[in-house]
């Protein structure tokens, strides 16, 4: 678990089982992780952005800064697809079918 304090980015590990196509069946009850992470824009000149983020259980929300109100939340379960890719290990690409999270630790 790491804090608010913690300012170092947030690893992936995996701690549910998933589906085929990548869809969370069973999460870990008690689950929660948070930290900073890179997240892709979606404009016309995709950028880097640091955001912090927070996993509650399969609620995945992130914030400008730890304490602040949430810019977006999303409910892990809901996602088409989840691809990490084998050139970039530490760069994750949940697909919700309305928009894609690209991410990066």
């Amino acid at each position: 678990v790491r804090t608010p304090s913690d300012r170092s980015n947030l690893s992936f590990q995996s701690t549910s089982t998933v589906a085929p196509g990548g869809a969370a069946v069973a999460p870990v009850r008690g689950l929660h992780h948070e930290g900073w992470l890179s997240k892709r824009t979606s404009g016309k000149v995709a950028r880097w952005q640091r955001r912090y983020f927070t996993l509650d259980g399969c609620k995945l929300c992130y914030s400008s800064k730890p304490g602040a109100p949430a810019k977006r939340s999303f409910d892990i379960r809901r996602a088409r697809g989840i691809s990490i890719a084998e050139s970039q290990p530490r760069e994750l690409e949940l697909d919700f079918g309305f928009r894609a999270w690209r991410l990066s630790a």
